[in-house]
């Protein structure tokens, strides 16, 4: 079989970084996926799986290196505010595991320790995550995801303002898409970073959520509107909080939601030590809930992923 030059391998790796997903042009993953979803028990030949190995050896050492020029570990990538309107954004986010897929690549991670059980529903769970995550072969978007991205802006405004009230000196700016590099194949986009003077640690995040439940009613109300029979139990049933024992008490996230994941996912590549958790409402007060970093999680989850993202990338590779 014909050796690959580096510099082709290189120009390779570059091409998969940035032009996967932008353009509205189909992925390449895509379009390789298309050529070879027919075949069964796929078998790679030893010649071939160590051509894959040096791929993927190439593809870490290529986003290593860019971050040489910061630094820090942890850095944004610049031009990236815009966030989901910079193509740099883009470019930079789709081949990486972000925050919001956290709890996912941490649960396949998981069972991928361990490929001696339940081999082929670990394999459909690694196929769905990259179908929908990596090779983009079923956009996700809806009313919901649409609202939380129109009032961002606005909710991050009405964070700050409550805020004001228990710390004056409180700041609150919008920023893009972060990198650490200790682990460069991950990547996140907080809401927010925020600076509190009242804090030891002054600078954290703020992660926003616009739940459609709190269109009709507020977060403070929540026990209220349940006795009331405004909301149900059914409406509850997949809250991100735990359920509220009286009224006008502070909604606390699930330690076992994947929102808690990304939170701390996010804690994880910045290097900070908080974040405040926005449950925000058009129609009254957000709920604020200052989340501490879990470093026990936290090397779980990254050990998990990390694996994850290193067998994930041989597949990614063919």
């Amino acid at each position: 079989m014909r050796q690959v030059p580096y510099d082709a391998k290189k120009e390779f790796v570059n091409d998969l970084k940035y032009h996967g997903l932008t353009g509205g042009k189909s992925s390449m993953w895509k379009s390789l996926l298309n050529s070879i979803i027919t075949y069964d028990n796929y078998a790679l030949d030893e010649e071939r799986k160590i051509m894959l190995q040096d791929l993927t050896w190439s593809f870490f050492t290529n986003i290593r290196s860019d971050g040489s020029k910061f630094k820090t570990n942890a850095y944004m990538i610049p031009g990236t505010e815009p966030q989901s309107e910079s193509e740099q954004w883009k470019s930079s986010r789709w081949f990486r595991v972000t925050a919001s897929t956290a709890k996912q690549a941490h649960n396949l991670g998981g069972l991928l320790v361990d490929t001696t059980t339940h081999i082929d529903s670990t394999y459909r769970k690694l196929y769905n995550y990259l179908a929908y995550h990596v090779w983009n072969l079923h956009p996700f978007s809806t009313s919901d995801t649409a609202y939380g991205i129109d009032n961002e802006d606005r909710a991050r405004t009405d964070y700050h303002d409550v805020m004001l009230n228990s710390s004056p000196g409180i700041k609150v700016l919008k920023t893009g898409f972060w990198v650490n590099k200790l682990w460069p194949e991950l990547g996140c986009s907080p809401d927010g970073i925020v600076y509190d003077p009242n804090e030891s640690n002054k600078y954290g995040l703020v992660e926003i959520k616009c739940p459609k439940l709190f269109k009709k009613i507020v977060p403070a109300d929540v026990f209220k509107s349940l006795e009331q029979k405004v909301i149900t139990n059914k409406d509850l049933y997949t809250a991100c909080f735990s359920r509220p024992t009286s009224n006008d008490i502070k909604l606390e996230l699930k330690t076992t939601h994947g929102y808690y994941f990304q939170i701390q996912f996010q804690l994880a590549i910045t290097g900070l030590n908080w974040c405040d958790f926005v449950l925000w409402s058009n129609i009254g007060k957000p709920n604020i809930e200052r989340i501490y970093r879990d470093d026990q999680l936290i090397v779980t989850m990254i050990g998990n992923i990390t694996n994850f993202v290193e067998k994930c990338n041989r597949t990614r590779n063919f």
